[in-house]
């Protein structure tokens, strides 16, 4: 069972399209949609906008289903220094809670820096940082670069950064970039890690870039081409790997 979770109904259109023999069922203040794609077994849901709402879901989600993978799929910003553009899609190794923590008058102070931990697993205290699973990510990376060459765009791997409070100019863009080296930064992905960290259940996730993160003009945003790609993406991983595989993989 995988459990594919968006933050909008948009960013699971396509996905909810695909599934043979659907079937929508309402927990809790979700609403899940559960049907097969090429033998895998799958739980689609928009889970809400920001961490709340995600870590809400998440945890729901696996408490309900016990899913062998979360896999999280949506849009996101690119910081210019990243090497992205908009259109290109990002592998996260790794997801940040990036403003979690006491800002000072002289500096930020991450959970490490105030020994709050987030989360404890196997002996190993989480702060901001939630590691990805990396068999995960090995096993979809050659079909995921596939899919890219045939789009013409750019598949990066990297540090994803989750802000309750986004960057909207280029100075908050370059100190945010400056404290984690992420590549894009989104609202809801670390809150999913840190559940699953909490749960033990292997994460995968891909953003397709919606914007740059620079001073904000939503004029030049492409939300809904973004949106629709990374959903494509995923559905062609689907058609390339098998149940077996990932279950395989997953049970590492």
């Amino acid at each position: 069972m995988i459990v594919v979770l968006g933050a909008v109904a948009a960013e699971q259109q396509l996905l909810r399209r695909a599934l043979a023999q659907a079937h929508h069922s309402r927990h809790a203040h979700l609403d899940c949609y559960s049907g097969g794609i090429n033998g895998h077994e799958l739980v689609v849901c928009a889970g809400g906008v920001g961490k709340g709402a995600a870590a809400a879901a998440t945890a729901l989600l696996i408490d309900h289903f016990a899913p062998n993978l979360v896999l999280v799929c949506g849009c996101a910003g690119a910081y210019p220094r990243g090497g992205l553009q908009i259109g290109d899609m990002a592998v996260a190794t790794e997801e940040i809670l990036g403003d979690d923590g006491v800002q000072t008058a002289a500096e930020f102070l991450n959970l490490a820096d105030i020994g709050l931990p987030g989360a404890h697993r196997d002996g190993v205290n989480y702060y901001n940082r939630y590691p990805l699973d990396s068999a995960v990510r090995a096993l979809f990376a050659p079909p995921l670069e596939q899919f890219a060459r045939t789009e013409a765009v750019t598949c990066a791997s990297g540090s994803f950064v989750t802000l309750s409070t986004c960057c909207g100019s280029v100075a908050s863009a370059q100190q945010m970039y400056q404290r984690w080296n992420a590549v894009v930064e989104n609202m809801e992905g670390a809150a999913c890690a840190q559940i699953c960290a909490l749960n033990k259940v292997p994460m995968w996730q891909l953003r397709a870039i919606s914007n740059m993160v620079e001073q904000r003009d939503t004029s030049r945003w492409q939300l809904r081409p973004a949106m629709e790609r990374a959903q494509r993406a995923v559905i062609h991983l689907l058609h390339h790997i098998s149940p077996e595989e990932i279950n395989a993989t997953c049970t590492l």
